[in-house]
């Protein structure tokens, strides 16, 4: 019987199981696949008995959420493994989830239940010049990481229909972004593991992981003592906030956050004020920017 590696058995599925439609993938962003795909469930509220992706969704779309998505055609960019997903397609009409990393099958996954989604593995570029017209466009995490955020959001404005509404966030520029003694030592670990491959700059990060998360946790209850592990551990540490479970809950969000905040290859950051100014360029009414989440969250509406 002749040998099938790992990347020969993931083409027969893309092409004899799958239904994801394949246009485009990007290869810088192939550490959001990896970790997608090794935590698909993590940040599922259907599984780890939380609320978290759906609080996120209804401060950003609003209380009113399933009325803004019911009948709608809605488009999500950068799916990841679906944890918005498994609420926008209970109530829309029609969900496209994009991903441009191999995320996508994690959420084809996450949403194999559903006849009313179609999956696409391409890029917002490649994408933009595929579809029709959309009612929504949810599109939280995803613009900051894009080399050109700027044309990318405008392409997106541009497959909205007049009267259309689209969400989005973007990170803030904080003090603590700057390297110790002001901000994090995770801002100074990312540039020695974001130029690696993705199971290469997985392997250094688990390490790192593995060695501070559980001084973080003997500490947990200590605001001081987290302050000053900030600025000398890389490890994304979330305890009591996220409302978890238990230790090893927390363990695995930990070391899926300090991964994706570590090999990102763009991060985008920017003010309130400047954000909401490149939102008035767009042909978008009814704009509003707050402060919330990741840093920076908005609505807008497509002008007729």
């Amino acid at each position: 019987m002749p040998n099938i590696n790992d990347s020969e058995i993931e083409i027969c599925y893309i092409f004899l199981v799958s239904k994801v439609k394949v246009l485009k993938a990007s290869k810088l962003h192939e550490n959001f696949g990896l970790q997608w795909n090794k935590f698909r469930t993590t940040q599922l509220d259907s599984k780890n008995g939380t609320e978290i992706s759906l609080k996120r969704l209804e401060r950003i779309i609003g209380k009113n959420y399933k009325d803004s998505l019911k009948g709608k055609r809605v488009l999500e960019v950068g799916c990841g493994a679906g944890r918005f997903s498994e609420i926008l397609v209970q109530h829309a009409k029609e969900l496209v989830c994009i991903d441009a990393s191999n995320a996508i099958f994690a959420c084809e996954e996450t949403l194999s239940g559903f006849n009313n989604v179609d999956f696409y593995l391409s890029t917002i570029e490649e994408f933009v010049t595929r579809d029709k017209k959309f009612d929504v466009i949810f599109c939280v995490g995803v613009l900051q990481h894009t080399k050109n955020y700027k044309s990318n959001l405008s392409a997106l404005v541009g497959l909205l229909k007049p009267g259309g509404l689209i969400y989005l966030d973007f990170y803030r520029w904080k003090w603590k972004n700057l390297p110790p003694p002001i901000g994090g030592a995770g801002n100074v670990f990312r540039f020695f593991v974001k130029y690696l491959k993705a199971a290469q700059s997985f392997a250094v990060v688990e390490k790192v992981v593995k060695f501070f998360y559980p001084i973080h946790w003997k500490f947990r209850s200590s605001w001081v003592l987290q302050q000053i592990l900030f600025r000398i551990s890389p490890v994304r540490f979330y305890y009591p906030w996220l409302g978890l479970q238990d230790k090893e809950s927390y363990y695995q969000w930990a070391l899926l956050d300090t991964y994706d905040g570590s090999t990102d290859r763009y991060k985008h950051r920017t003010t309130l004020r400047k954000f909401s100014k490149l939102l008035n360029t767009l042909p978008l009414t009814e704009i509003q920017v707050w402060v919330g989440g990741n840093g920076i969250e908005s609505r807008a509406r497509k002008a007729n």
